[in-house]
């Protein structure tokens, strides 16, 4: 039984873990779409090898920084650690490090407010999705360079 801001008693059950679960397996709640996981295996997966192969064979620690409100869930990090550590078991000697900074609740408002900031000559520098998915990453090379 928990008590909400009204001062009621709420039984959540299930219900707690569910929310959450969909963050992870979203196929199982009728989201076509990668999990969190999933998105960070396709994102280490579609690395050049070059790239790749050091983070797999302990040259280097694998980092996963997390931000938003989403991963303010207790064990979300260690969640994910756990899931990546069991998608890459055949790589014993990987290191994976997931990092959740205390702020990350807020980092989007924070991002934001800084950016509001920038004088206009600074902002001519972000990249629209239209622009990424037409030139690619070295898209940002010509506006910033």
């Amino acid at each position: 039984m928990d008590t909400i801001a009204t001062g009621q008693k709420i039984t959540l059950g299930k219900a707690l873990f569910q929310c959450t679960e969909c963050l992870f397996e979203p196929k199982r709640f009728g989201i076509d779409s990668p999990g969190c996981v999933d998105g960070i295996i396709l994102v280490i997966e579609s690395m050049e090898e070059r790239h790749r192969a050091p983070l797999l064979n302990d040259e280097q620690p694998v980092y996963i920084i997390v931000t938003g409100s989403s991963t303010m869930f207790p064990g979300f990090t260690d969640r994910i650690r756990t899931d990546l550590k069991r998608h890459f078991d055949c790589f014993p000697r990987v290191r994976i490090n997931v990092r959740a900074a205390p702020e990350r609740k807020s980092m989007s408002w924070i991002g934001g407010s800084i950016w509001s900031s920038l004088d206009q000559k600074n902002k001519g520098c972000w990249l629209s999705k239209e622009e990424y998915d037409e030139y690619g990453p070295s898209a940002i090379h010509s506006k910033c360079m």
